[in-house]
């Protein structure tokens, strides 16, 4: 931030918008308030005003609001040290400090990031104020379930709903420094880790042209060509980039992640650029692989509202082989881009789900985007492989991929628990479905 410091002298104030749950509103707040009645703290000159609003009838605790900001050169000086956010109690109507970051992306002079968790009831409206223009202030320290170990692309993510770990482990793998996420430990009082017999759980995006048994892929980041990372008590985001391949640099991967303090899911967005045309065999993403004895069933809804499940086939050792026995055809192939899919157990009461925020598929100068028998696949076994989704953006028939085309997906990615009710099975998985589709709004 130290950039920034200096450059924030050198601008005028442009405006402010809202994102909730990573999602922007564009709604511009350019009013700017004398905090003369001093009704937070009289230190802090200047406050802005942002009215959060609940349209979905549910009530939001902690969801990640990232508010995208610019000052004029005489209102702050030192945004890390300066900015707070408060909270307007509803009962007493007191303003209360909340936990909140203030972080950069971009090299643009002055514009940073000041993310916040808001809790508003459901069908209700909550007031929140970014407090700014004390010279004075001290760099706030906020106590949050959110720690990491490490750094990126080597570390260890925490938070009160599971533990995440991106490291090379002890395996001895070649895939050892690209910073995929290799396991996943729920902390919601279940003894099982989500993990694979060897590698990565978070498999993907890779592909492969039409040469034998070539796959190229982020696991082959080793390590990833750029790397970048942000740390704080709310938010901890990681940025990796690799082109592939060394003789012939045709294609690039990217792939961010955000984790959230005090919340069971997170965000990951990936990109594939084609940087030359390419005739390609396979190309994917969003592909999750466990080892195949945690889960029990899986799911999907279809677009039409209609939740399908299916049992996993039953694993049998006879005579030291593994005998699959199943009435359902495997791999199941679904349409690539439902609202939601996930694994479970239906008898220890464990889920992870991947909920489709936004596939896009864009080929040069704005045409659609080449894909090639394009689907869901979802595999079930007993093999090295273990069980796995994964979406294939083109499959079959090698297919010619023009230069400049772009394949990107958004996902969150939710741990949760089951209701025992078959029947209400979904509710934690189709609330965040809703929430994160439908994020607070500014009124």
């Amino acid at each position: 931030m130290k950039n920034y410091k200096i450059n924030i002298h050198q601008i005028l104030f442009l405006s402010v918008f809202i994102i909730s749950s990573d999602v922007v509103f564009g709604q511009k707040i350019s009013r700017t308030y004398k905090n003369s009645s001093g009704e937070w703290n009289k230190n802090w000159k200047f406050y802005k005003v942002v009215k959060l609003v609940d349209t979905e009838g549910l009530t939001r605790i902690n969801e990640p609001v990232d508010i995208v900001l610019s000052f004029s050169v005489d209102e702050v000086f030192s945004p890390e040290n300066e900015i707070r956010v408060v909270e307007k109690d509803f009962r007493s109507g007191e303003f209360i400090e909340v936990a909140s970051q203030v972080y950069s992306l971009s090299k643009s002079e002055g514009e940073l990031h000041v993310v916040f968790l808001a809790n508003v009831l459901a069908s209700c409206e909550k007031e929140y104020r970014i407090y700014f223009g004390n010279p004075n202030a001290e760099k706030p320290y906020y106590k949050t379930d959110l720690k990491v170990r490490g750094n990126a692309p080597q570390s260890i993510v925490e938070n009160d709903f599971y533990i995440i770990d991106m490291t090379s482990g002890t395996n001895g793998s070649a895939l050892n420094k690209c910073g995929q996420i290799r396991t996943i430990a729920p902390k919601m009082g279940f003894n099982v880790l989500f993990s694979r017999r060897n590698g990565y759980i978070h498999f993907t995006p890779d592909c492969s042209r039409n040469v034998e048994e070539e796959n190229i892929g982020v696991k082959f980041m080793n390590p990833p060509s750029k790397v970048f990372e942000v740390k704080g008590p709310v938010l901890y985001f990681v940025y990796r980039e690799g082109v592939f391949t060394k003789k012939d640099r045709f294609i690039r991967f990217t792939v961010i992640y955000k984790f959230y303090s005090s919340i069971p899911y997170f965000i990951s967005e990936t990109k594939i650029e084609l940087l030359e045309t390419a005739k390609l065999r396979m190309l994917r993403n969003d592909e999750f692989t466990f080892n195949s004895k945690i889960f029990t069933h899986n799911a999907w809804k279809e677009f039409n509202e209609m939740i399908k499940t299916n049992p996993f086939p039953i694993e049998r050792e006879i005579n030291g082989e593994i005998i699959l026995e199943t009435d359902l055809s495997y791999p199941l192939w679904i349409p690539a881009n439902l609202p939601w899919l996930t694994f479970f157990n239906a008898e220890k009461g464990y889920g992870i789900a991947s909920i489709h925020l936004d596939y896009q598929k864009l080929g040069p100068n704005g045409w659609p985007g080449i894909t090639q028998e394009e689907g869901q696949r979802i595999h079930i076994g007993g093999d090295r492989r273990g069980s796995c989704w994964s979406r294939f953006i083109i499959s079959g028939e090698p297919i010619i991929v023009l230069k400049g085309s772009k394949y990107t997906e958004k996902i969150a990615y939710l741990l949760y628990r089951i209701d025992p009710e078959v029947s209400r099975r979904f509710k934690p998985l189709e609330e965040y479905n809703t929430i994160l589709r439908n994020p607070l709004v500014i009124k």
